[in-house]
């Protein structure tokens, strides 16, 4: 289950069906390795996973567009604006990711005393920013419960379930280039499926 940045910095869960073999799990890791990071999860928190990081970029572009705007207001051409702000998200995503500290110490290390950045941070927790961007993922967990029940009514009654991508049923894995990853597991005639 990747989320949408698929630039080579996907984020994709997997979780294995009594039924999968090692060389379908390989298979899987190698095409989606290919366009992200993998970690394996239980399936029960597939729900959690679709609202932090399948619905998640949505939130960090509203963010960014937000930061955009506030640019703008303050006097910035729209185009640098975004500009900015976007290098800005990247910027500090690399920072998380390559510091290994934790966001609130980063946080904590950019703003100075009486500065500005403490400023920005007061104003957005007057906001309720923090309080908010938790309750977005807990909000986005419950409908994706809601829509996996939904599913799961569906599979009872005999519909093949497939998979459900923008309201409609596709077939999973049957998307052209999936073979291009083949030799990375010896080629798809020497899978048992």
């Amino acid at each position: 289950m990747p989320n949408t940045p698929t630039i080579g910095e996907a984020a994709i869960v997997m979780s294995s069906g009594e039924m999968a073999t090692k060389e379908v799990e390989k298979l899987l890791e190698c095409i989606f390795g290919a366009i992200g990071k993998i970690w394996r999860v239980d399936k029960k928190f597939f729900d959690i996973v679709t609202a932090l990081s399948g619905s998640g970029p949505t939130y960090i572009f509203l963010a960014t567009e937000a930061m955009a705007d506030g640019g703008v207001v303050a006097g910035l051409p729209r185009d640098l604006a975004m500009k900015l702000a976007s290098q800005t998200v990247l910027g500090a995503t690399a920072m998380a990711i390559n510091l290994g500290k934790h966001p609130g110490q980063l946080k904590d290390d950019v703003a100075s005393p009486a500065g500005t950045t403490i400023a920005g941070v007061r104003e957005l927790e007057n906001g309720g920013f923090h309080g908010t961007l938790m309750h977005a993922v807990i909000t986005a967990a419950n409908r994706s419960q809601e829509l996996s029940e939904r599913i799961s009514s569906t599979e009872s009654k005999d519909t093949d379930p497939s998979v459900l991508v923008n309201g409609h049923f596709d077939s999973p894995l049957g998307s052209p280039g999936a073979g291009d990853c083949a030799s990375c597991v010896g080629g798809f005639n020497d899978i048992n499926y």
